[in-house]
């Protein structure tokens, strides 16, 4: 059936009039126990030993459960809760070197994401991992140059802290590599827009 032969004289660009059912699906029956998560985040809101369900549990759990998901999707899977939450990787255990230097660049991702006022190489402090391992995760070890730490430091600061960055020349400068370039973009985003917050309040402040 299309769109012209359901009878509905006026259609809107949402119309399903011509979506065809591929089949019949299987629908869980247990909405906590059957659900990613679902057994621990009702642990965490402390719906157990007989909880009674309502309206408003319901709804606070189905929420919950999707502000996880959120999170969880937003971070490429890695969540630390607290500063505390991040310690070291185990990749010892790893049998492909591409699926560390992943880990290695999500987990690093995920904490700059979450702490972006911690600098990064504290945060690969606390992964125990050296910055020359985090720049042949981020270089999938095409790296031509190895920071020092004091590089780094200078090459973070730059980052978040100019106003408009040319990144290609910043590239140059710290021989990060051009392909390179979208990763340390995204790693330094939020910091970044963090600092534009503070200078913001600052100038509010001073005018007030």
């Amino acid at each position: 059936m299309t769109t012209s032969d359901c009878g509905i004289m006026k259609h809107d660009a949402a119309c399903l009039c011509d979506v065809k059912p591929l089949g019949s699906l299987m629908v869980s029956k247990n909405a906590v126990h059957d659900m990613w998560l679902g057994e621990r985040i009702v642990e965490c809101l402390e719906y157990t030993n007989g909880h009674e369900w309502d309206n408003d549990s319901i709804i606070n759990y189905l929420s919950t459960l999707v502000y996880v998901h959120d999170i969880w999707a937003e971070h490429g899977g890695v969540f630390y809760p607290t500063v505390d939450d991040i310690i070291p990787l185990d990749l010892s255990k790893l049998r492909a070197t591409l699926t560390g230097w992943k880990i290695i660049r999500d987990s690093v991702m995920a904490a700059a994401n979450q702490y972006p006022d911690m600098p990064v190489i504290d945060i690969l402090k606390r992964l125990d991992i050296t910055l020359e391992q985090f720049i042949t995760a981020v270089t999938v070890n095409k790296h031509k140059h190895v920071m020092s730490e004091d590089e780094f430091t200078r090459f973070s600061k730059v980052m978040i802290e100019t106003e408009k960055p040319n990144y290609a020349s910043i590239s140059r400068m710290f021989q990060t590599g051009k392909t390179t370039m979208t990763y340390w973009k995204r790693l330094f985003r939020v910091s970044r827009e963090e600092k534009v917050k503070q200078q913001k309040g600052i100038l509010e402040y001073e005018k007030s």
